[in-house]
């Protein structure tokens, strides 16, 4: 048997070497130095970040055979594969619910705990997820973040990846050749048409690992998660008031009058208070405020 004289004074799980030792003790201080340059996520170790980078590659050579979902590595299309047997393996050491991933797990366990890591450098609300960031990070025009954005030039809609954004703009083209053999209807993107066959099936084979509920897409279902997890990307410019969906979030804006909020330096005038705290945060952040200019 290998000796382990390399003790964790914390837990008392014991090591061979002391590299070893110092690694574990990262889970127990938190400190997770290594970055990745693409979603902010942190993480304790340098192997950990190299393996995670790959989820950012534009490949998905792993097909589950199932739903033909693309994954970029092995093991998390083998995760992906127990949401369709319905194996549980992962338990919550909270309440003791059982989840098919990991990550599903992950998500829930934040939700004890009220973890939000992720906080915007503008207008200070926080988030669980670096995605929910991400897309909260455009409602803020000209921040830094907007030179990573990839806008289609259609109809404005903004995404983080430009694959995203090439693949969306699909949908403007006139052409429609996946077309749905049950009622004719056409689509211009093969997944389109797939979403659109579980309506003639009733199928809901999307299911919340959180609450039970089913959905037949998965964006549906993403937003569904962000009720749990308390994450309201979309922020209303006058109010502040947070919506988990984009259109829900346009329509509220719409019962607000002519509302004035001005600056308490400068006394310019925003239509929004999310306006006036990004125009506070370019001008004003430094301890000598820069004068602004009031156009008139």
């Amino acid at each position: 048997m290998m000796e382990k004289p390399f003790v964790c004074s914390i837990c008392n799980k014991s090591f061979s070497r002391v590299y070893s030792l110092k690694t574990h003790c990262l889970n127990h201080s938190g400190d997770q130095p290594y970055q990745c340059k693409v979603c902010d996520k942190k993480f304790t170790l340098q192997s950990k970040l190299r393996k995670h980078s790959v989820v950012h590659s534009d490949e998905r050579p792993h097909v589950c055979e199932v739903c033909q979902k693309g994954f970029s590595r092995a093991d998390t299309l083998k995760e992906h594969l127990l949401t369709h047997t319905g194996e549980k393996r992962h338990v919550c050491s909270y309440c003791q619910k059982r989840f098919t991933t990991a990550s599903h797990l992950r998500l829930h366990v934040n939700i004890h705990k009220g973890i939000k890591p992720y906080k915007c450098e503008v207008c200070g609300i926080s988030f669980s997820q670096s995605g929910s960031l991400k897309t909260h990070r455009l409602k803020h025009e000209g921040n830094d973040t907007k030179q990573n954005i990839h806008i289609c030039e259609i109809c404005g809609k903004c995404f983080s990846r430009k694959s995203l954004c090439n693949r969306h703009m699909e949908i403007h083209s006139n052409d429609k050749l996946y077309k749905c053999e049950l009622c004719g209807k056409s689509y211009s993107r093969s997944d389109s048409l797939k979403s659109h066959y579980l309506t003639h099936t009733k199928e809901v084979p999307f299911s919340c690992d959180l609450c039970s509920k089913t959905y037949s897409s998965q964006t549906s279902l993403r937003f569904h998660y962000r009720k749990h997890t308390q994450e309201f990307p979309y922020v209303c410019g006058i109010c502040n008031k947070g919506f988990t969906i984009k259109s829900v979030m346009k329509r509220h804006e719409l019962i607000h009058k002519n509302e004035k909020f001005p600056c308490n330096v400068c006394h310019k005038n925003y239509s929004g208070l999310a306006s006036l705290k990004i125009h506070q945060y370019r001008k004003h952040r430094e301890k000598t405020p820069e004068k602004c200019e009031v156009y008139t």
